[in-house]
């Protein structure tokens, strides 16, 4: 039938999607390289002390908002940013349709 929508071909055989590598090879067995490891380090020795006066500095800002900033900073660095679940009205997941956008793709 024309502009009948097929269903899609078989994934090929073969490594995962999520573990292209085989089990205990590394694609970098070097590690990280030295470079970036002695620049972070240097970057942490020179201005980390600069980091924590600006940071108190904002924490006691008379601006709230500034404040609050520093505060959602230091606890998203604590804690881990907040989970931002994507749900519909009654909690379920949300559902698409996309036939009728398939359909009209296809003529």
């Amino acid at each position: 039938m024309a502009g009948e929508i097929s269903d899609p071909e078989p994934k090929p055989k073969g490594k995962p999607r999520g573990r292209p590598f085989e089990k205990g090879k590394s694609p970098n067995p070097g590690g990280r390289p030295k470079l970036i490891v002695a620049f972070r380090k240097a970057l942490e020795e020179r201005h980390y002390e600069a980091a924590l006066d600006a940071l108190e500095s904002a924490l006691s800002d008379e601006d709230g908002k500034v404040r609050i900033a520093a505060c959602r900073e230091v606890f998203d660095r604590l804690f881990g940013k907040a989970s931002q679940p994507i749900t519909g009205e009654d909690g379920k997941p949300i559902a698409f349709d996309l036939t009728p956008i398939l359909e009209r793709l296809a003529k």
